[in-house]
């Protein structure tokens, strides 16, 4: 079972009225909000203390500005788990039950949250995989970003039926794999933040041979060639490849395996390159901070993601430096620019 990073939960943005907190307005008039007075039991060094809040709840869900610090203020949070009935249990419990693919799907048919990948194989020899999520369904929008909860315009309709959701049964190609990756052949929004590059990794193993040990198997596990490298390095050596000052770091480069070894020169300058290049993509739009954010080990598929998609574009308008209005920079600029950065930062860490 894998995390299947479905987007499973909306932030919309209620409007207060003036006269009364309590109340915020829909497309239909104000409405009250539910209101639970909640008591939290801390533990200090003497025992307990008891922290007192009210939750106030409207028609999408708890407002969370409270305890979400960057949150709008009045953000309302609608998520699927909060839309009863979610059958969590009774589904994992007939699924634990089930004796055949058919029953396998019909368990899990219930389970309405969290969004995953769940696996099959039974003693016959059959495998197979299903994707399990509520999908909303959106009048406008695609959850992006929050929304105004007062028109009514960007309301959920239901939910994609169990029946289009992706599944798989003893597949052509004789696996079944997930690693975070998108689903395949899928004609609605799931969400954008799918992780792709350990998918593509095991696609190519598994293609290389026809049979595999258990040894292999297993060493599978702790294969560390980095794909993002296989992308970028033949487009870095092709950019900088006649320049001078960097043509011992790019014999780095020359022979490589890609393995993101510990004790690897290679890894470390490209590693410092990726950084450098999703700085000198995107700290000219978003700001020192927020790229601080994406590079964040947690985050960084973000930013690879979007660079993926835009590598091909040599003059895409994010690789344009908007601090410099005199030129245009292009992709080539900004990988040569980031290779120098990359050397410099290394040879002043280490000395030279």
């Amino acid at each position: 079972t894998t995390n299947g990073r479905g987007d499973e939960l909306d932030y919309f943005i209620e409007k207060l009225n003036p006269d009364n907190p309590n109340q915020y307005l829909t497309e239909n008039g104000y409405k009250d909000f539910k209101l639970i007075d909640e008591v939290v039991k801390v533990k200090t060094k003497e025992g307990f203390s008891e922290e007192k809040f009210q939750v106030k709840i409207s028609r999408h869900g708890p407002i969370i500005s409270d305890v979400v610090p960057n949150a709008p203020a009045n953000c309302a949070m609608m998520w699927v788990g909060l839309q009863p009935p979610t059958n969590i249990f009774d589904g994992f419990d007939a699924l634990i039950r089930a004796n055949n693919f058919e029953e396998f799907r019909k368990a899990l048919s219930v389970v309405k949250t969290p969004t995953l990948n769940i696996g099959y194989a039974d003693v016959k020899g059959n495998i197979g995989y299903q994707y399990v999520m509520s999908v909303p369904l959106r009048k406008n929008g695609d959850g992006t970003l929050p929304v105004p909860g007062d028109t009514g315009e960007y309301e959920w309709t239901g939910f994609v039926p169990f029946e289009k959701l992706p599944y798989d049964y003893n597949p052509a190609k004789g696996y079944v794999a997930s690693f975070n990756n998108p689903p395949k052949n899928v004609d609605y929004h799931i969400t954008s933040y799918f992780m792709f590059e350990r998918a593509l990794r095991f696609d190519e193993i598994v293609k290389s041979k026809e049979k595999f040990t258990p040894e292999e198997i297993r060493s599978m596990q702790l294969d560390n060639v980095s794909m993002v490298a296989k992308r970028w390095v033949p487009e870095i050596l092709q950019v900088c490849g006649n320049t001078e000052e960097l043509r011992t770091a790019l014999a780095l480069f020359h022979g490589w395996n890609y393995s993101i070894d510990i004790q690897s020169p290679a890894a470390t300058l490209f590693n410092s390159f990726y950084a450098h290049l999703i700085r000198n993509t995107l700290e000219d739009e978003l700001g020192k901070e927020l790229c601080d954010m994406l590079l964040n080990p947690y985050l960084i598929y973000q930013p690879d993601m979007m660079l993926t998609n835009i590598m091909g574009n040599n003059n895409h308008f994010l690789f344009d430096d908007v601090k410099t209005p005199d030129a245009k920079e292009t992709r080539d600029d900004i990988i040569s620019r980031s290779m120098k950065n990359a050397v410099n930062e290394l040879s002043t860490r280490l000395d030279g």
